[in-house]
């Protein structure tokens, strides 16, 4: 999968997908990044703060380590990633913000922040 916007570290979970289903890797390259996220109308710093956001209110743990890796590579700040994650207590309620800033919080320790 190509570096699409500061996304490769999405790579390692979409490469371990397509060992199941052959050809994900591409399926999911072609959508996600030639048919919405190639889109205009938002950066990719404001893509990344919505998918925090979606994938913090289900649960996703997974993917949202990948995409607080992902938000860090695209400029977002340790502390902007901490906001977004916290004001989904709002929405999404305690337990799935707490999970989340607890996944950033191993996030920003494997990278020294």
């Amino acid at each position: 999968m190509a570096n699409k916007g500061g996304l490769r570290a999405a790579d390692p979970l979409i490469q371990e997908v397509s060992k199941v289903v052959p050809g994900f890797d591409q399926l999911a390259c072609e959508f996600a990044f030639e048919k919405i996220l190639s889109r205009p109308g938002l950066g990719i710093k404001q893509r990344e703060i919505a998918t925090l956001a979606a994938l913090t209110a289900l649960g996703a743990e997974t993917e949202l380590r990948l995409h607080v890796a992902v938000a860090l590579n695209v400029g977002l700040s340790k502390q902007e990633i901490v906001e977004v994650l916290l004001q989904q207590v709002v929405y999404s309620g305690f337990p799935r913000a707490i999970n989340a800033l607890l996944v950033a919080k191993e996030v920003f320790e494997e990278r020294g922040l």
